[in-house]
């Protein structure tokens, strides 16, 4: 369950330990959404189509907020740079375009700033998306090989993103220091997480989601309860890469950024 999860997390920096115990007693429930988003960039285009689209009706009529993890162990940690300049500015308000020689003249984290909820920080402009709440996390669960370094004594293997939708709806998220694979089995199966949805954006997976570990992963598993219902084909996929047996669901138009993503129903066995 995810509250086992998050006990076997901890919060980075001491000033956010309460913060961390009310998410737990917040997500602490079996029926929530959650999705396996693996990433090489940012892009936050699938969560705001499964909670501000017509796509919202895949992810169930709960009121609890939608959870998504996303594996950023992928294509040579392609997206830490990002993540590094979002988390700095979050905690520091030093701006993605300050001279390299300044960011490293300051003490990122010497002093904790943490922010009040009308500060929220933009996680993607274009579609509306903030970030209301970050915490740096450490899991001994993840095992990374490759934690996310912020400065030369701080480095965490996860973080969490409480977001704030356009229409007001909340999504967590996890960007995880780990494979698809390694999060399937250290943490999915470990602690008995339903996945509803396997979402494949921008690459996360490479070109073909058939030829992933993680597909091996899930078609190998003993645990069939977990195996995701649904495949998110992001609108980067330009080949149908669901896999046999898998039926179309529902077509997403980006009418902002363009391009047609696709939601499929797998089948029952991979």
């Amino acid at each position: 369950m995810i509250i086992d999860l998050l006990c076997n997390m901890r919060p980075i920096f001491p000033e956010e330990l309460r913060d961390f115990e009310d998410l737990r007693t917040e997500l602490n429930a079996d029926d929530a959404f959650v999705a396996l988003m693996p990433a090489v960039t940012f892009d936050l285009f699938p969560i705001y189509a499964l909670g501000c689209t017509q796509a919202s009706r895949f992810t169930g009529s709960n009121a609890l907020g939608k959870i998504y993890f996303m594996p950023i162990d992928v294509a040579d940690c392609a997206i830490y740079p990002k993540l590094c300049e979002i988390i700095r500015h979050y905690y520091t308000g030093i701006e993605s375009n300050v001279a390299e020689k300044e960011k490293e003249s300051r003490s990122f984290f010497s002093r904790f700033k943490k922010k009040k909820a009308e500060d929220s920080d933009k996680a993607d402009g274009l579609y509306g998306i903030e970030i209301e709440e970050m915490m740096l996390l450490d899991s001994p669960d993840l095992n990374a090989s490759t934690p996310l370094r912020l400065s030369r004594n701080c480095e965490c293997s996860a973080v969490y993103f409480r977001l704030i939708l356009p229409n007001g709806s909340t999504a967590h998220l996890f960007a995880l220091c780990s494979t698809p694979e390694r999060v399937w089995t250290n943490i999915i199966e470990k602690y008995n997480i339903r996945t509803e949805m396997i979402i494949h954006s921008h690459k996360g997976f490479g070109h073909w989601f058939t030829s992933t570990p993680l597909y091996d992963c899930l078609c190998k598993t003993r645990m069939l309860h977990l195996l995701p219902r649904f495949y998110f084909r992001g609108k980067f996929i330009t080949i149908d890469d669901s896999p046999a047996g898998s039926s179309l669901q529902e077509e997403v138009t980006d009418e902002l950024r363009g391009g047609v993503s696709f939601i499929y129903r797998l089948p029952d066995r991979l």
